[in-house]
């Protein structure tokens, strides 16, 4: 897969954090990201705070549409 120099910080993130979903009760399906362990990663990973909002604001790009996607799939 390529992804654009511009999205490779954001990827690298995502990948870092793939599974890190909060759960819906009894179902177990996921319903947003851990953002404590989204938190953590930056952390772990030395990320500049000033480049955390932005970063972020990508996450939840990429999990709003992961979410979509998984629950088409459900149908």
């Amino acid at each position: 897969m390529e992804v654009y120099a511009a999205n490779a910080s954001a990827v690298r993130l995502w990948l870092s954090v793939a599974g890190q979903w909060r759960r819906a009760g009894m179902t177990g399906l996921p319903v947003a990201l851990d953002y404590a362990a989204v938190e953590s990663v930056m952390n772990m990973q030395a990320i500049p705070r000033r480049q955390r909002g932005a970063l972020l604001n990508d996450l939840r790009v990429m999990e709003r549409v992961t979410l979509d996607v998984w629950s088409e799939q459900r149908g």
